[in-house]
C-alpha cells in the first residue's frame, strides 16, 4: 500500500495548485489516512467504476488505472508532474482525480522503472 507522509502531500498540492481536480484528490488521500489505493478506490467507484469492471481480483483500482494508463504515461512522460497530469487527464477515459492519483502513484514507483517493466513483459 502506497501511502503519502504529510510533506509529500504538500509538495503535490503545491505542484498541482493550479487545478481544483488534483486538489480534490489529495484531500480525498488525506480522508483515507494518506493512502493512495484507498482514495482511489473511494474516487473511482464514485466515478461509476466496479471491481468487476476495471479491477481483477488481485489487483487495486489504483494498479489497474495505472495500467491501463501505460502507454500514455510511458510516450508522454517528460518529467514534471503537472504535465504528467494533464496528459492522464486529457488522454485517458478516467476523470482528473484519478489522473492525479496514478500521476502521483507513477512518479512514487518511478516512471522510468514503470516504463521499463512494461518493455521487459513485452
Amino acid at each position: 500500500m502506497t501511502i503519502l507522509t504529510p510533506e509529500q502531500i504538500a509538495q503535490y498540492r503545491s505542484e498541482l495548485a493550479s487545478d481544483p481536480e488534483a486538489l480534490a484528490a489529495l484531500d480525498e488521500v488525506e480522508a483515507c489516512d494518506n493512502s493512495l489505493e484507498d482514495a482511489a478506490e473511494v474516487l473511482a467507484i464514485e466515478s461509476g467504476y466496479t471491481k468487476s469492471t476495471l479491477a481483477e481480483s488481485d489487483q487495486s483500482y489504483l494498479d489497474k488505472l495505472t495500467e491501463k494508463a501505460r502507454k500514455v504515461i510511458c510516450s508522454k512522460y517528460t518529467g514534471d508532474l503537472l504535465e504528467l497530469f494533464k496528459d492522464l487527464r486529457d488522454f485517458m477515459p478516467f476523470p482528473a482525480n484519478l489522473a492525479t492519483l496514478v500521476a502521483i502513484n507513477v512518479t512514487k514507483i518511478g516512471v522510468h522503472k514503470f516504463c521499463e517493466s512494461s518493455e521487459s513483459e513485452a
